[in-house]
């Protein structure tokens, strides 16, 4: 009896150790997680429609692309007002002065926002950020504004700054009765001075001229070429005569009809009338 138990201890024993011993010698496999690869936000100079998907830019779009951060990169932007996004639009844009006799500005209606990546983008909470640029007053725009500043002939109508015949501002796409061209600071001095003053509306004119790309920016008398002024406090009222104002480049329709698109490059075509 006791022969056989012996016996089947060495038994149990034998039985734990070539069980035991192949498990220590191969260890069980431990899950790992695997790093889950994080989609890439879209490049700089993409155009993305307001769901954020990227389309060619000579399609209905929404803004462009103009900084971006990987889901994975610290400090990226949370909200439209973070000032990373006003700085990359006017790189991006190249808003530049423009002019001989003055110093103008392109009218160029835009604002900058913040889109995040959508849910099929993001692993969790984690996905990427991007700046955009895009018409201010419209919700779609057709065309790029890279480096618009440095040709400024190729603007998209929908960040033109036009004015109907009621006096509401709105993208040069829209109905319109005029169109800003663009817009200088100055001081109230220069207009109190008739020498001064005749030189900003000739500055005007010229300048009118080189947008439209035509030699007769009134197009045989069609539209007329104005040169506005605006105070740039109110209170001032052009007094005292060191005052800043405001200067404003446009063109006027001369008759009852509206034009429905910009007049920037237009040269020798026909006027865009609705």
């Amino acid at each position: 009896m006791e022969r056989r138990l012996v016996g089947m201890v060495l038994l149990l024993v034998a039985l734990t150790v070539a069980v035991s011993v192949p498990r220590l010698l191969s260890p069980a496999l431990v899950a790992q997680p695997s790093p889950v690869a994080l989609p890439a936000p879209p490049p700089v100079g993409a155009c993305l429609r307001l769901d954020a998907s990227v389309v060619p830019c000579g399609e209905v779009h929404a803004g462009e692309v103009t900084a971006r951060w990987a889901a994975d990169a610290p400090g990226r932007p949370v909200d439209d007002g973070d000032s990373r996004c006003r700085a990359a639009t006017f790189e991006y844009v190249a808003l530049g002065l423009i002019g001989s006799a003055q110093v103008w500005r392109p009218a160029f209606g835009a604002s900058s926002w913040v889109v995040h990546a959508p849910a099929t983008q993001r692993v969790g909470s984690r996905g990427w950020s991007v700046c955009v640029v895009g018409p201010s007053r419209a919700a779609a725009s057709v065309g790029s504004v890279h480096a618009q500043g440095r040709a400024p002939l190729t603007r998209p109508a929908a960040f033109g700054v036009c004015v109907t015949a009621d006096g509401i501002t709105v993208a040069c796409d829209r109905p319109h009765r005029v169109e800003y061209l663009s817009d200088a600071v100055g001081f109230a001095r220069s207009l109190i001075n008739e020498r001064e003053a005749r030189r900003w509306r000739t500055g005007c004119t010229e300048l009118a001229a080189a947008l439209l790309d035509t030699g007769d920016p009134t197009m045989g008398g069609r539209l007329s070429v104005e040169f506005r002024t605006v105070a740039a406090d109110p209170r001032t009222n052009l007094d005292p005569p060191s005052s800043l104002v405001f200067g404003v480049c446009a063109v006027a329709v001369t008759g009852d009809r509206d034009l429905t698109g910009s007049v920037y490059g237009l040269g020798t075509g026909e006027l865009p009338w609705r």
